[in-house]
């Protein structure tokens, strides 16, 4: 028996509340086990792992999933609250990084040792490079004048859609240092395809969730109810008069009513009867109070 819209729906809700959920877990277990691991302070290379699963793992994770409609620890807060503990999170994953990255340039200046020859130094050394810009590509989002041609949904999917890449970069340093000798030596058999697991969970929640927000963000975009909550797309709504994405609608915000285009110009209301025929998004449907 086929499932209906509605169930289906939130069977898939229930999925991502689960996955959203373990993604939390392995943020906080990964840099936890790899503390226990590195033991921090032992050596100055020690510090290495830690900062780098802190700033990748955990930081990194929780500045991204707290936009997740489902799993976000400030669920209940505002948008402008979510955004600035966005910016310090990331601000922190990035001063992590950077500390780590001078740490081991450092230890292996000690050591004698070459720099940047391995596969995990060159991809760790992009991913910090990387999240530097990604930085400052942020305080466009928040002096968006600054590209006056520009749009601020324009500039939203960028910013999404680069910070995606970011974050598997980020990830695949980690499971590159996984491969190292020193992780190797320390953890084998199953404990060892277990941790890369780790990376790989977070990795396909975050892709998810952006591939969600991004679908919004694009031009011409066809997203429905779910889709629009989810990625917690309610401020994209017009700001005063304009056509509602995939439904063909005129949207006035000042009376908060939807308009059917006529010929020669002309609007007629949508009604609540003709609204119940009508693919409206739910947080459309809540806007106009139905």
């Amino acid at each position: 028996m086929a499932l209906t819209a509605e169930t289906e729906s939130r069977l898939y809700r229930s999925l991502r509340a689960a996955a959203g959920a373990a993604a939390h877990l392995v943020a906080l277990g990964f840099p936890t086990a790899v503390a226990v691991l590195a033991r921090p302070g032992s050596s100055l290379f020690s510090w290495h792992p830690l900062l780098m699963a802190l700033a990748f793992s955990f930081l990194m994770t929780e500045a991204l999933l707290i936009f997740s409609p489902e799993t976000s620890l400030l669920r209940s807060f505002s948008r402008k609250v979510k955004v600035r503990v966005h910016w310090a999170l990331q601000l922190l994953a990035l001063l992590c990084a950077l500390l780590g990255l001078g740490i081991i340039t450092y230890n292996k200046h000690l050591n004698g040792k070459a720099h940047f020859v391995t596969w995990h130094g060159l991809t760790g050394l992009l991913t910090v490079l990387y999240a530097g810009g990604q930085c400052m590509g942020g305080v466009l989002l928040l002096y968006p004048k600054l590209m006056k041609n520009w749009t601020l949904a324009k500039l939203k999917l960028y910013h999404a859609t680069s910070g995606l890449v970011g974050y598997l970069l980020g990830c695949a340093s980690l499971m590159l240092g996984m491969c190292s000798l020193w992780f190797t030596t320390s953890v084998t058999s199953v404990s060892w395809y277990l941790a890369m697991l780790c990376p790989l969970l977070t990795s396909l929640v975050i892709m998810n969730q952006s591939w969600i927000a991004c679908s919004v963000l694009s031009p011409g975009s066809s997203y429905d109810a779910h889709d629009t909550e989810r990625a917690g797309a309610t401020h994209l709504m017009p700001a005063s008069v304009g056509m509602l994405p995939s439904t063909g609608l005129i949207w006035r915000r000042q009376d908060r009513s939807c308009h059917i285009p006529g010929e020669k110009g002309r609007e007629s209301p949508l009604t609540q009867e003709a609204a119940a025929g009508t693919a409206l998004p739910l947080v459309l449907r809540r806007q106009l109070g139905q």
